[in-house]
């Protein structure tokens, strides 16, 4: 059977004519709409899921190397504290331009104690940490032997009533608590002896273990 134009133009509308309704274009729009959606839910809730796990592991590393980091520092503090025996810090010297540090250390130990010809003590002496304005950079120095270095640090109410103020030579990790006890107990109650820390409280002296 051969149909007419006509015909075949009857039954092209009727066939397209469902397609050209605004209610089937809604129809089809939510439909794919809907199936977009569920697909975007799916695909956010495993990548949510990846990030969320991702996110445990790097707290887990985080801890992990946290955990680490002061482990190698307890381990490797006394060792470190020790070779810091024959050192002596000293703050509040008027830091000057061109200045020769180590002769003025040598006039400080004969002026305020009393030793001569210093220069046989003194193994080597420099200022330490960034230079920073309106402000002077503590002296490090290193003693020939511990026993000097113990006489110096024993003498040093000698400076009292001077802005001069000597400290052992502390690793970060003892300087870190040294500071937090002085803090919490009053800096006349916190001091060390050979690196190692003491403090007072209650009557009662302690000392710290690190």
């Amino acid at each position: 059977m051969v149909l007419s134009r006509s015909q075949i133009a009857a039954y092209e509308e009727i066939i397209t004519e469902p397609f050209t309704k605004e209610s089937f274009t809604k129809s089809i729009s939510g439909s794919i709409g809907k199936i977009i959606s569920e697909e975007m839910k799916k695909i956010t809730g495993t990548y949510e899921t990846k990030i969320a796990t991702l996110e445990n592991e790097i707290k887990v590393l985080k801890e992990f190397n946290e955990k680490l980091k002061v482990d190698c520092e307890e381990k490797y503090n006394k060792p470190e504290q020790y070779s810091r025996r024959y050192n002596l810090r000293v703050y509040g010297i008027k830091e000057q331009k061109n200045e020769k540090v180590e002769e003025v250390i040598q006039n400080l130990l004969i002026e305020k104690f009393n030793i001569e010809n210093p220069s046989q003590y003194i193994d080597v002496c420099h200022r330490i940490s960034e230079r920073k304005a309106n402000s002077d950079r503590p002296i490090i120095v290193k003693f020939i032997s511990q026993k000097t270095k113990t006489f110096v640090y024993r003498s040093k109410s000698k400076l009292k009533g001077s802005s001069i103020i000597i400290r052992e030579d502390l690793t970060y990790l003892n300087l870190k608590k040294f500071k937090m006890l002085s803090e919490e107990y009053g800096k006349r109650n916190v001091w060390t002896v050979n690196g190692v820390i003491f403090y007072k409280t209650e009557g009662t002296v302690k000392k710290v273990s690190i």
